[in-house]
C-alpha cells in the first residue's frame, strides 16, 4: 500500500499584489494618542469576493472587531458600525460611493483626494474614521491512497482521495484623519485555519473562530499606545 499526495497548487490572490504585508502596526502618527484618545467611527469591515460567505463574514467580523474595541479602548468615545452606517445611510448614496472609493484607494496605497474625505468626514459626522477589510486565499489538495492488487499492475488500482483546505486571510485597518488627510493608523492581523480536515460545519466553525481571534489581535494592536 502506498500514499500519493497530489497537490493542485490552488491559491488564490492575497495581500496587494501577492505580496503579503507582515502581521502589525505599520503606520503609526506621532498624533496618534490624541486621535485615539478623541475617538472615531468605525466603518463595517468590507470583504474581498475570496472570502467565504463574504457579506456574512463581513457582518461578524466587524461585530467582533467593534466589541473587542469597546474592551480594549475603554476609555475612547467610539462611533458603531450600525450608528456610521445610518449616518451614511442619511447622507445619501454618493456617500456609500466615496467610502467604497476611499477603501480602495487605500487597498492601492493611491493618493485620496482631500476634499473627498472632507465630504466624508461630513458623511460621518466625525474627524476621524476607520475604514477596514477582510480578504482571503485558500490552498487546497487532494490526498489519495493508492492500493494495488496483489497481482501488480496498474489496470486494477483503486486510488480513494479527499480534499482538505487552509485558508489564510488578512484584517486591515487604518484609521484617517478626515480634515487633514493623514493616516493616524494603520495596520493589519493575519490569520490561518492551518489544515481543515473535518466536516463542512466543523471547518466553518473553525474558520469563525480563526477570524474572531484575527478581530480581537488588530483591536488590540490598535489599543497599544
Amino acid at each position: 500500500m502506498r500514499f500519493l499526495l497530489l497537490s493542485l497548487s490552488l491559491c488564490l490572490a492575497s495581500c496587494t499584489g501577492g505580496t503579503r504585508p507582515s502581521d502589525g502596526i505599520h503606520i503609526r502618527s506621532d498624533d496618534w494618542p490624541t486621535a485615539a484618545a478623541y475617538g472615531f467611527a468605525v466603518s463595517p469591515i468590507a470583504a474581498n469576493a475570496l472570502v467565504i460567505d463574504s457579506a456574512e463574514a463581513a457582518a461578524s467580523f466587524t461585530n467582533g472587531f467593534y466589541a473587542a474595541l469597546l474592551v480594549s479602548m475603554s476609555g475612547a468615545t467610539l462611533v458603531s458600525p450600525s450608528q456610521t452606517l445610518g449616518r451614511l445611510n442619511a447622507a445619501g448614496p454618493d456617500a456609500h460611493s466615496r467610502l467604497r472609493s476611499v477603501r480602495a484607494k487605500l487597498y492601492q496605497n493611491d493618493p485620496i483626494a482631500p476634499e473627498v474625505l472632507r465630504s466624508l468626514a461630513r458623511d460621518v459626522q466625525h474627524r476621524y474614521l476607520l475604514v477596514g477589510w477582510l480578504e482571503e486565499g485558500e490552498l487546497e489538495s487532494v490526498q489519495g491512497q493508492e492500493i494495488s492488487t496483489p497481482g501488480g499492475g496498474t489496470q486494477n488500482t483503486v486510488v480513494h482521495g479527499f480534499i482538505y483546505a487552509e485558508v489564510d486571510g488578512l484584517a486591515a485597518a487604518v484609521i484617517l484623519d478626515l480634515q487633514t488627510s493623514e493616516i493616524m493608523w494603520r495596520g493589519t492581523a493575519t490569520y490561518d485555519t492551518g489544515l481543515l480536515y473535518g466536516k463542512e460545519g466543523e471547518n466553518r466553525e473553525q474558520l469563525d473562530r480563526t477570524r474572531a481571534a484575527a478581530a480581537m489581535t488588530l483591536a488590540d494592536y490598535i489599543s497599544q499606545q
